[in-house]
Protein backbone atom coordinates (compact mmCIF):
# COMPACT_ATOMS: atom_id res chain seq x y z
CA UNK A 1 0.00 0.00 0.00
CA UNK A 2 1.26 3.10 -1.11
CA UNK A 3 0.25 7.13 0.34
CA UNK A 4 -0.85 9.37 -2.51
CA UNK A 5 1.45 12.77 -2.10
CA UNK A 6 -1.21 14.87 -3.86
CA UNK A 7 -4.31 13.65 -1.32
CA UNK A 8 -2.33 12.96 1.88
CA UNK A 9 -1.81 16.72 3.81
CA UNK A 10 -1.88 17.65 7.40
CA UNK A 11 -3.65 19.94 9.09
CA UNK A 12 -2.44 21.48 12.38
CA UNK A 13 -5.39 22.62 14.14
CA UNK A 14 -5.38 25.77 16.85
CA UNK A 15 -6.87 29.00 17.55
CA UNK A 16 -3.78 31.55 18.07
CA UNK A 17 -3.74 34.34 16.01
CA UNK A 18 -0.46 33.38 15.05
CA UNK A 19 0.62 31.31 12.65
CA UNK A 20 2.02 27.54 13.89
CA UNK A 21 4.87 25.37 12.43
CA UNK A 22 4.72 22.05 13.47
CA UNK A 23 7.17 19.11 13.47
CA UNK A 24 8.14 17.95 10.01
CA UNK A 25 5.34 14.79 9.56
CA UNK A 26 5.87 11.42 8.09
CA UNK A 27 4.10 9.03 6.64
CA UNK A 28 6.59 6.29 5.68
CA UNK A 29 9.03 7.83 3.30
CA UNK A 30 6.36 10.79 2.92
CA UNK A 31 6.82 14.47 3.94
CA UNK A 32 3.01 15.55 4.16
CA UNK A 33 2.54 18.77 3.46
CA UNK A 34 1.16 21.34 6.11
CA UNK A 35 -2.33 23.02 5.01
CA UNK A 36 -4.55 25.26 6.61
CA UNK A 37 -7.70 23.00 5.76
CA UNK A 38 -8.41 19.68 4.03
CA UNK A 39 -11.80 17.94 2.96
CA UNK A 40 -12.28 14.92 4.39
CA UNK A 41 -15.75 12.67 3.33
CA UNK A 42 -16.99 15.24 2.23
CA UNK A 43 -16.60 18.61 4.76
CA UNK A 44 -14.31 20.65 5.06
CA UNK A 45 -12.08 21.13 8.06
CA UNK A 46 -10.33 24.48 8.91
CA UNK A 47 -7.34 24.68 11.18
CA UNK A 48 -8.93 27.15 13.82
CA UNK A 49 -12.14 24.49 14.03
CA UNK A 50 -14.61 26.67 11.80
CA UNK A 51 -16.93 26.04 9.23
CA UNK A 52 -17.00 29.39 6.93
CA UNK A 53 -14.94 27.51 4.36
CA UNK A 54 -16.78 24.67 4.23
CA UNK A 55 -19.66 26.94 4.31
CA UNK A 56 -18.30 29.04 1.42
CA UNK A 57 -18.40 25.36 -1.03
CA UNK A 58 -21.56 24.46 0.08
CA UNK A 59 -23.29 28.08 -0.99
CA UNK A 60 -21.93 27.92 -3.61
CA UNK A 61 -23.11 24.48 -4.93
CA UNK A 62 -26.65 25.08 -2.81
CA UNK A 63 -27.50 28.29 -5.27
CA UNK A 64 -26.44 25.97 -8.30
CA UNK A 65 -28.85 23.86 -7.13
CA UNK A 66 -31.47 26.30 -6.64
CA UNK A 67 -30.62 27.70 -9.96
CA UNK A 68 -31.37 24.58 -11.86
CA UNK A 69 -35.00 24.40 -10.02
CA UNK A 70 -35.30 28.51 -11.30
CA UNK A 71 -34.43 27.07 -14.73
CA UNK A 72 -37.77 24.99 -15.09
CA UNK A 73 -40.47 27.71 -13.44
CA UNK A 74 -42.66 29.52 -16.32
CA UNK A 75 -45.13 32.19 -15.80
CA UNK A 76 -47.79 30.26 -17.35
CA UNK A 77 -48.47 26.88 -16.84
CA UNK A 78 -46.32 23.89 -15.62
CA UNK A 79 -44.77 22.62 -13.57
CA UNK A 80 -47.08 22.92 -10.73
CA UNK A 81 -45.31 24.33 -7.02
CA UNK A 82 -45.98 21.04 -5.88
CA UNK A 83 -43.05 19.93 -7.88
CA UNK A 84 -41.24 22.22 -7.36
CA UNK A 85 -41.42 21.81 -3.88
CA UNK A 86 -39.97 18.42 -4.66
CA UNK A 87 -37.42 19.22 -6.91
CA UNK A 88 -36.31 21.66 -3.72
CA UNK A 89 -36.37 18.76 -1.14
CA UNK A 90 -34.33 16.75 -3.46
CA UNK A 91 -32.17 18.91 -5.67
CA UNK A 92 -31.64 21.47 -2.96
CA UNK A 93 -31.87 20.28 0.58
CA UNK A 94 -29.46 17.19 0.28
CA UNK A 95 -27.03 19.70 -0.68
CA UNK A 96 -26.55 21.60 3.13
CA UNK A 97 -28.11 19.55 4.78
CA UNK A 98 -24.92 16.69 4.07
CA UNK A 99 -23.01 16.13 7.02
CA UNK A 100 -25.78 17.45 9.82
CA UNK A 101 -25.21 17.81 12.85
CA UNK A 102 -21.21 17.05 12.43
CA UNK A 103 -20.90 20.80 11.20
CA UNK A 104 -23.39 23.69 12.28
CA UNK A 105 -23.57 27.11 10.12
CA UNK A 106 -23.93 30.61 12.35
CA UNK A 107 -27.23 32.14 12.54
CA UNK A 108 -26.30 34.54 10.00
CA UNK A 109 -25.41 30.90 7.27
CA UNK A 110 -28.90 29.31 8.24
CA UNK A 111 -30.43 33.02 7.11
CA UNK A 112 -28.58 32.70 3.86
CA UNK A 113 -29.86 29.21 3.30
CA UNK A 114 -33.45 29.60 4.11
CA UNK A 115 -33.26 33.00 1.59
CA UNK A 116 -31.76 30.31 -1.21
CA UNK A 117 -34.33 27.91 -0.33
CA UNK A 118 -37.32 30.08 -0.70
CA UNK A 119 -36.30 31.32 -4.05
CA UNK A 120 -37.74 29.05 -6.32
CA UNK A 121 -40.68 28.99 -4.03
CA UNK A 122 -41.44 32.87 -4.14
CA UNK A 123 -40.85 32.69 -7.98
CA UNK A 124 -43.29 30.06 -8.69
CA UNK A 125 -46.16 31.42 -6.26
CA UNK A 126 -45.35 35.00 -8.19
CA UNK A 127 -44.78 36.25 -4.28
CA UNK A 128 -42.90 40.01 -3.78
CA UNK A 129 -39.33 39.43 -2.29
CA UNK A 130 -40.64 40.87 0.93
CA UNK A 131 -42.56 37.77 1.49
CA UNK A 132 -41.75 36.08 4.86
CA UNK A 133 -39.29 33.20 4.32
CA UNK A 134 -40.57 30.98 7.80
CA UNK A 135 -44.24 31.89 6.29
CA UNK A 136 -43.95 30.44 2.94
CA UNK A 137 -41.61 27.57 3.94
CA UNK A 138 -44.00 26.34 6.21
CA UNK A 139 -47.08 27.39 3.49
CA UNK A 140 -45.17 24.80 0.90
CA UNK A 141 -44.20 22.48 3.39
CA UNK A 142 -40.20 22.98 3.40
CA UNK A 143 -38.53 23.26 6.69
CA UNK A 144 -35.89 25.90 7.56
CA UNK A 145 -32.44 24.72 7.33
CA UNK A 146 -31.89 25.43 11.39
CA UNK A 147 -34.90 22.61 12.00
CA UNK A 148 -33.19 20.23 9.33
CA UNK A 149 -29.99 20.96 11.50
CA UNK A 150 -32.39 19.50 15.27
CA UNK A 151 -34.28 17.04 13.08
CA UNK A 152 -30.76 15.40 12.13
CA UNK A 153 -29.25 15.75 15.49
CA UNK A 154 -32.39 13.71 16.37
CA UNK A 155 -32.45 11.02 13.87
CA UNK A 156 -28.54 10.01 14.70
CA UNK A 157 -29.33 9.79 18.14
CA UNK A 158 -32.70 7.70 16.88
CA UNK A 159 -30.41 5.47 14.61
CA UNK A 160 -27.26 5.20 17.11
CA UNK A 161 -29.66 3.58 19.59
CA UNK A 162 -30.67 1.20 17.21
CA UNK A 163 -27.19 0.12 16.64
CA UNK A 164 -25.16 -2.91 18.52
CA UNK A 165 -23.30 -1.87 21.62
CA UNK A 166 -19.81 -2.35 20.06
CA UNK A 167 -20.07 -0.15 16.85
CA UNK A 168 -18.47 3.33 17.34
CA UNK A 169 -21.52 5.63 16.67
CA UNK A 170 -22.88 3.89 19.80
CA UNK A 171 -20.02 3.96 22.02
CA UNK A 172 -19.78 7.45 21.62
CA UNK A 173 -23.38 8.03 21.53
CA UNK A 174 -23.74 5.91 25.14
CA UNK A 175 -20.36 6.95 26.88
CA UNK A 176 -19.56 10.71 24.88
CA UNK A 177 -16.67 12.86 25.81
CA UNK A 178 -17.24 15.14 28.70
CA UNK A 179 -18.97 18.51 27.21
CA UNK A 180 -19.16 16.38 24.07
CA UNK A 181 -21.48 19.37 21.88
CA UNK A 182 -23.85 16.86 20.12
CA UNK A 183 -25.03 14.81 23.43
CA UNK A 184 -25.76 18.41 24.39
CA UNK A 185 -27.41 19.46 21.50
CA UNK A 186 -29.63 16.17 21.21
CA UNK A 187 -30.70 16.96 25.21
CA UNK A 188 -31.58 20.05 24.31
CA UNK A 189 -33.51 19.21 21.14
CA UNK A 190 -35.55 16.46 22.43
CA UNK A 191 -36.37 18.43 25.50
CA UNK A 192 -37.46 20.96 23.06
CA UNK A 193 -40.03 18.73 20.99
CA UNK A 194 -41.27 16.42 23.32
CA UNK A 195 -39.38 13.32 21.78
CA UNK A 196 -37.42 10.28 22.73
CA UNK A 197 -34.94 10.06 20.09
CA UNK A 198 -34.88 5.89 21.11
CA UNK A 199 -38.11 4.99 21.10
CA UNK A 200 -39.25 7.36 18.56
CA UNK A 201 -40.13 6.40 14.79
CA UNK A 202 -39.24 8.70 11.78
CA UNK A 203 -42.73 9.68 11.04
CA UNK A 204 -42.80 10.95 14.60
CA UNK A 205 -39.68 12.97 13.89
CA UNK A 206 -40.80 14.30 10.92
CA UNK A 207 -43.91 15.64 12.47
CA UNK A 208 -42.20 17.22 15.57
CA UNK A 209 -39.93 19.04 12.99
CA UNK A 210 -43.13 20.32 11.25
CA UNK A 211 -44.87 21.59 14.33
CA UNK A 212 -40.84 22.96 15.40
CA UNK A 213 -41.16 25.44 12.12
CA UNK A 214 -44.65 26.34 12.61
CA UNK A 215 -43.14 27.34 16.49
CA UNK A 216 -40.40 29.52 14.68
CA UNK A 217 -42.71 30.89 12.94
CA UNK A 218 -44.95 31.98 15.78
CA UNK A 219 -41.65 33.18 17.20
CA UNK A 220 -40.87 36.02 14.78
CA UNK A 221 -44.70 37.23 14.86
CA UNK A 222 -44.89 37.64 11.11
CA UNK A 223 -48.06 36.86 8.75
CA UNK A 224 -49.71 36.35 12.49
CA UNK A 225 -53.49 35.70 10.80
CA UNK A 226 -52.23 33.40 8.27
CA UNK A 227 -50.90 31.67 11.19
CA UNK A 228 -54.10 31.61 12.86
CA UNK A 229 -55.22 29.28 10.18
CA UNK A 230 -53.20 26.42 10.79
CA UNK A 231 -54.02 23.91 12.66
CA UNK A 232 -51.97 22.30 15.50
CA UNK A 233 -52.55 18.70 14.53
CA UNK A 234 -52.16 19.75 10.68
CA UNK A 235 -48.44 18.61 9.29
CA UNK A 236 -48.86 19.02 5.36
CA UNK A 237 -49.27 21.99 3.39
CA UNK A 238 -52.39 23.63 2.75
CA UNK A 239 -54.93 21.47 0.01
CA UNK A 240 -54.71 24.25 -2.48
CA UNK A 241 -50.65 23.53 -2.67
CA UNK A 242 -51.02 20.46 -3.66
CA UNK A 243 -54.08 20.17 -5.69
CA UNK A 244 -55.36 23.75 -7.09
CA UNK A 245 -54.35 24.56 -10.64
CA UNK A 246 -53.73 28.37 -10.09
CA UNK A 247 -51.70 28.42 -6.83
CA UNK A 248 -50.23 31.87 -6.86
CA UNK A 249 -53.43 33.45 -7.10
CA UNK A 250 -54.49 32.39 -4.01
CA UNK A 251 -50.96 32.38 -2.34
CA UNK A 252 -50.86 36.04 -3.46
CA UNK A 253 -54.13 36.33 -2.04
CA UNK A 254 -53.32 34.74 1.39
CA UNK A 255 -49.90 36.72 1.75
CA UNK A 256 -50.69 40.25 0.60
CA UNK A 257 -53.92 40.13 2.99
CA UNK A 258 -51.76 38.57 6.01
CA UNK A 259 -49.15 41.71 5.06
CA UNK A 260 -51.71 44.66 4.87
CA UNK A 261 -53.68 43.38 8.17
CA UNK A 262 -50.05 43.69 9.93
CA UNK A 263 -49.15 46.91 8.11
CA UNK A 264 -52.55 48.86 9.18
CA UNK A 265 -52.15 47.37 12.62
CA UNK A 266 -48.90 48.91 12.93
CA UNK A 267 -49.79 52.31 11.66
CA UNK A 268 -53.26 52.20 13.71
CA UNK A 269 -55.34 51.92 11.04
CA UNK A 270 -56.92 48.86 12.03
CA UNK A 271 -58.06 47.79 15.80
CA UNK A 272 -56.96 44.22 15.33
CA UNK A 273 -53.68 42.35 13.74
CA UNK A 274 -55.56 39.72 12.45
CA UNK A 275 -58.12 39.09 9.29
CA UNK A 276 -59.80 36.12 9.62
CA UNK A 277 -61.60 36.36 5.51
CA UNK A 278 -58.59 34.53 4.16
CA UNK A 279 -59.26 31.89 1.59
Amino acid sequence: MRASGSKSQAVCFHRHAFAVTPLPILLGALLLAVVSSYRYLGLQYCYDMQWHEHFSYVVSKVRRAAALVFRVIRPTGPPHISTIRLLINLMVVPVFSYGFPFWRPTKRQFSTLLSILCGPLRRALHLPVSVDRLALAAECGVLPPSVLYDKAAISFAARASSLPPRHPSAVLFDAPPPRFFLTRLISKVAAEWNVDPAAASRGAIHHAAVHAAISLWRAAGTCSDLLDLRSHSITRPPPYIQHDPLPHLRARLRFNRSSLSASQFRRGLCPISRVHLLV
